[in-house]
């Protein structure tokens, strides 16, 4: 039976099977629908083996845009170089009577696997393993100054089971909660400037989902990096165990229940390794800093001792070819200098917020909201619909305005940086977007082979050096490298 939506999507005739997108996508099957939008299943035009997931959502004059902010979103954090854990855009439009997004075509959700295949809670080995590469995703979005607002077992999903390489890999989706928490520095700043924070507002209206939301939202607080942190810690008791309010189904008593409880409680049933987790999360504000790195520790100390815990090591839910396949295909692709380096990560702080923003900063913001205004305004007289393909295109985003990235220049000088470390192809224009390189199984070039360290012969990487894309360059840096050796290895743009 067609559906409303269905039927006012038609009338518009976009959306229908084998309808070709943008001369590129082509839609070859409906693979969910709700109450406000579809995902379609999408296969390349130009190569029948890259899929993607076409996701659309009707634009309601008395309900948000989920979908366009999740659009911008994802524009943002992949605005210098690719984000390891975090889905490819491909192509974004707006329209003006719904929106659309195609991103990477991805798995099975945690949520899904665990009803599916770990009755009694998912086993530790599988635990941290899929926790490490969801802590990724999650430091990657506050390193760029956003918060999601939404993490729970639901939220992170597998790469796509067909395709080897991300098979294993933990993406992190469903934006349209995120909400930018600080800025980048004003134009002409020093490289590694404090960003500027964006001011706690004294209250707000509950969001996200009440089982795993912080007890911060339950107090109708703002949201900070430390909130997605008790999300987080809740995904990982409810994947393990249960939640201790996991069979109430309404949200007071759970409210009641997660303010009251106390830590040893809550704690009872997690490895020791975990049980500082909570008492360091009340100890921060909403502008304060969580110690990733401290808690990438904990997870990897309780894999360390878990039997059959490497990241080579095949996953219960796969069959014994595809593992086979997915770890040939992960071990060909090597990582770059320094991206093994977990302590350079999880300890690298590019924003350097502690607290609240003082009142220049707010006046830097505050400029920043009208220029916004003036140029969505200068948008809306000059024309309705728009669409883009790999982040080309304006981000209108409430919170961020287009003069909040850095210029063009500073983009494809990063981007070229990580891409030629990586063996990705860069285009040679300045201000055009990164491409990503045809690289599956290739070996990096031999400059970045003969600085590797003794640790590329193993087999337990950490499991975002298997990401095939452009890695974001503050990936590659750690203390012990030599710049000046790394830069050698970047051959200049045309």
């Amino acid at each position: 039976m067609t559906t409303s939506m269905e039927r006012e999507l038609e009338a518009l005739g976009r959306f229908r099977m084998g309808k070709i997108i943008g001369g590129k996508w082509k839609i070859v099957q409906k693979l969910d629908e709700g109450g406000f939008g579809s995902v379609y299943k999408v296969q390349s035009v130009k190569d029948s083996k890259i899929f993607g997931a076409l996701k659309i959502e009707l634009s309601r004059p008395d309900e948000a845009n989920h979908l366009k902010l999740e659009t911008e979103v994802m524009k943002d954090l992949h605005a210098e170089g690719f984000r390891a854990h975090i889905p490819t855009l491909y192509r974004s439009g707006k329209k003006k009577t719904y929106c659309y997004m195609i991103i990477s075509l991805l798995g099975e959700n945690l949520k899904r696997l665990k009803e599916k295949h770990f009755s009694k809670g998912m086993p530790l080995r599988t635990l941290t393993r899929v926790g490490i590469q969801a802590l990724y995703a999650i430091k990657t979005m506050h390193d760029r100054g956003y918060v999601h607002r939404d993490i729970k077992p639901g939220n992170f999903v597998l790469g796509y089971h067909s395709l080897p390489p991300v098979a294993r890999f933990v993406y992190i989706i469903d934006f349209g909660l995120a909400r930018a928490f600080a800025y980048p520095p004003p134009k002409g700043a020093p490289a590694g400037s404090r960003w500027l924070s964006r001011r706690a507002r004294a209250t707000l209206d509950f969001k996200g989902t009440w089982r795993f939301a912080s007890p911060a939202m339950h107090e109708e607080k703002e949201q900070g990096r430390k909130d997605d942190i008790w999300s987080f810690l809740y995904m990982l008791i409810d994947l393990y165990c249960e939640l201790p309010w996991g069979d109430q189904d309404d949200k007071k008593t759970v409210e009641v229940k997660k303010l009251n409880i106390s830590d040893n409680d809550l704690m009872t049933r997690m490895p020791d390794e975990f049980k500082f987790i909570p008492k360091h999360l009340r100890s921060l504000d909403v502008y304060q800093r969580p110690d990733y790195y401290r808690i990438f520790l904990a997870l990897d100390k309780v894999r360390a001792k878990s039997q059959f815990a490497s990241f080579d090591d095949a996953y219960e839910w796969e069959l014994r070819d595809s593992a086979q396949a997915n770890k040939s295909a992960m071990r060909k692709l090597q990582p770059p200098p320094g991206y093994t380096h977990a302590d350079g990560f999880f300890n690298w702080d590019p924003l350097l917020i502690c607290g609240a923003p003082s009142a220049k900063d707010e006046l830097e913001i505050k400029e920043r909201f009208r220029r916004a205004a003036r140029e969505a305004s200068l948008g809306t007289r000059t024309g309705g619909e728009q669409s883009s393909d790999n982040f080309e295109g304006t981000d209108k985003r409430e919170g961020r305005s287009p003069s909040f990235h850095k210029d063009a220049k500073s983009v494809q000088r990063s981007a070229t940086s990580t891409a030629k470390l990586t063996g990705a192809k860069v285009s040679g224009k300045s201000g055009s977007r990164t491409r990503i390189g045809k690289s599956n199984g290739a070996s990096p070039n031999p400059s970045s082979r003969k600085k590797r360290s003794t640790s590329e012969d193993s087999a337990d990487f950490i499991p975002s050096c298997y990401m095939n894309v452009d890695i974001p360059k503050h990936y590659l840096i750690d203390g012990k490298d030599d710049q000046k050796e790394i830069q050698k290895g970047v051959v200049k743009v045309d």
